[in-house]
């Protein structure tokens, strides 16, 4: 049985979940605790899949390289005032969560699903978690009940 779009679970102790029926990222503005310092994205993709110029760190992370690239795949952390002004420029989709520091190396979002994603985000201390695809069901959970329910009816107040 499919979950029911704007309906509130608590999937596990603690985490508030929903799924959205096609918001777009603004939703994700409304729902950032300015005191929550940092946001997390994670497979975001640049590109339109063909050779274009990019300017990459191939050999240093201090040295961008003047290349030829047809995607890039970016995981990234910043500041939440920072997010907020890239948020615009990100595209339809994105994945991210507000953390209260920078996470662990070995924090791979791509990877990491289910009670560990779960455990391991009460383990760092987090505010939000969003996935939006931008042209799909989006998923929203929190340990904040209220976040999540101010969610539910940002969608709901913009179709």
């Amino acid at each position: 049985m499919e979950p029911e779009p704007h309906v509130i679970e608590e999937i596990r102790p603690g985490v508030h979940w929903t799924l959205l029926d096609f918001p777009g990222t603004e939703v994700v503005q409304t729902l950032l605790d300015p005191q929550v310092p940092y946001v997390l994205c994670w497979g975001g993709f640049l590109g339109r899949y063909q050779w274009e110029k990019f300017m990459l760190p191939i050999s240093s992370p201090l040295q961008p390289e003047p290349v030829l690239a047809r995607t890039v795949e970016v995981d990234f952390v910043v500041e939440t005032s920072r997010f907020l002004e890239l948020l615009p420029s990100l595209g339809p989709g994105v994945s991210a969560v507000q953390l209260d520091g920078v996470p662990q190396d070995y924090l791979d979002l791509r990877r990491i699903k289910g009670p560990e994603l779960w455990r391991l985000l009460n383990e760092i201390g987090w505010h939000v978690w969003c996935d939006v695809p931008g042209n799909d069901f989006a998923q929203v959970a929190s340990p904040h009940r209220r976040v999540v329910e101010q969610a539910v009816g940002w969608t709901k107040n913009h179709h």
